[in-house]
């Protein structure tokens, strides 16, 4: 996102440790509807930064991922560019148009979790 040092992908993630905290990282990749292999490639320059810190689970092999106080910097200096972006997105489909394409996208993995 303009100015913040963050793709629109890692805010995604951000925004997702942000309001779930402490996450496995098998969690973060369903809840975003993404490949683990993609999450952990967008993850890496997030956790060298120092925006999300990630550490083994107690037991297993399994990772969890958490926003760092840095993190939630970037994330709370990001938000108002995401804000905008979405007002213009709305103000130009109008509000009716918004909530039926951000119902249809949360629709799209349950409709492919029922696909043979």
């Amino acid at each position: 996102m303009i100015g913040t040092g963050v793709t629109i992908t890692q805010f995604a993630i951000l925004r997702a440790l942000g309001r779930n905290g402490r996450t496995p990282l098998t969690d973060l990749a369903d809840e975003l509807v993404m490949e683990r292999t993609s999450l952990y490639r967008t993850l890496a320059p997030l956790e060298k930064a120092g925006h999300v810190a990630i550490e083994n689970a107690p037991k297993g092999r399994a990772k969890i991922a958490n926003l760092t106080s840095s993190g939630r910097m970037i994330m709370d200096d990001a938000a108002p560019n995401w804000e905008a972006a979405q007002s213009v997105v709305v103000d130009a489909i109008g509000e009716d148009r918004w909530a039926d394409l951000s119902q249809l996208l949360l629709d799209i993995p349950k409709i492919l979790e029922t696909r043979p």
